[in-house]
């Protein structure tokens, strides 16, 4: 009973995600409707693509913390992320003054977020009852519907993001080919966070036959969106400076990405799996993270401030 009365204040949280109206009509104010400026279109932006890494952050450190490896680390990351993601998706539909979010406008984003508030209701819930007695085992084996459901939620989290993206692009709010720019970038740190869990599932034995062919996809699917992110810079007006400035953050992230992929090579070819690369990934995933979030941080700065034109 203690800990069914602990976590009932976000159980409610989640059943209110999971009711959240789909209709927009007669809506006014400024918390009910997008600015028509950079900066709000950017925080939207930035917001999704949060998400996106923030759900893959909870798979990750789910994972992690189950196997034991930084078990301490890993608990207050996924109570971290968990909880926030779940503040953000009701910020997302509603709007929040304290995150400077506006409620989305858009029908099909608010219908989006509605089934996707629906499917991550009882894996929050199953979530928080793990955190609160990891212990008990009937709470961690909970965990495996979550893992099971995590590829098609990042799916699902991928088409809101483009979604809003779109909305974005159609109405003039940014331009095009910034907001594809924010969109790579954001993904590119989305997918370090699916990699670091997908090494965990194949370390613990969670399908690792399935999660090292899905490694190996986001493996590439991140070096090529590496690529695509440079080819859309080449097409914005932005000073010499920042270009400069831009190559020497993803010389950072490159050189950190290549002693990255060496383990993932070895993780994917070996027939067996050494708990060193376990160890490895879990400790060091945050520098890679860090010099990704520097260069999305920049085209951010470029929305907002800069507003370039295309070439």
């Amino acid at each position: 009973m203690r800990i069914r009365s602990h976590l009932f204040s976000f159980s409610a949280c989640l059943v209110a995600l999971v009711a959240v109206p789909l209709s927009v009509s007669g809506e006014t104010g400024s918390q009910n409707a997008r600015v028509g400026n950079g900066v709000d279109a950017s925080r939207a932006l930035v917001f999704a693509d949060r998400q996106r890494q923030l759900f893959e952050q909870i798979g990750k450190s789910a994972c992690y913390a189950r196997a034991g490896v930084d078990e301490s680390a890993h608990f207050v990351e996924l109570r971290k992320a968990s909880a926030r993601f779940s503040v953000v998706l009701s910020a997302q539909v509603n709007g929040s003054t304290e995150l400077a979010l506006h409620a989305e406008p858009d029908p099909d984003i608010r219908a989006r977020l509605a089934a996707l508030a629906k499917v991550w209701h009882p894996h929050g819930e199953a979530i928080q009852f793990y955190l609160a007695a990891p212990a008990v085992e009937e709470y961690a084996l909970a965990l495996n519907a979550f893992f099971s459901d995590s590829t098609r939620m990042a799916n699902d989290l991928g088409d809101l993001s483009r979604a809003i993206v779109s909305a974005g692009g159609e109405v003039g709010i940014i331009d095009p080919v910034l907001s594809n720019a924010i969109n790579i970038a954001g993904r590119q740190r989305m997918l370090l966070q699916r990699m670091s869990k997908q090494i965990c599932f194949v370390g613990t034995w969670i399908e690792p036959d399935l999660n090292k062919a899905l490694l190996k996809g986001a493996a590439a699917l991140f070096e090529s969106t590496k690529a695509e992110l440079y080819r859309t810079l080449e097409n914005l007006e932005i000073s010499a400076s920042l270009r400069v400035e831009f190559a020497r953050r993803t010389q950072r992230s490159n050189a950190i990405w290549l002693e990255f992929r060496k383990r993932i090579e070895n993780i994917i070819a070996a027939d067996t799996y050494s708990p060193d690369n376990l160890a490895y990934v879990a400790r060091n995933d945050d520098a890679l993270l860090a010099a990704l979030e520097a260069e999305r941080a920049l085209l951010v700065r470029l929305a907002i401030h800069e507003k370039p034109a295309p070439r």
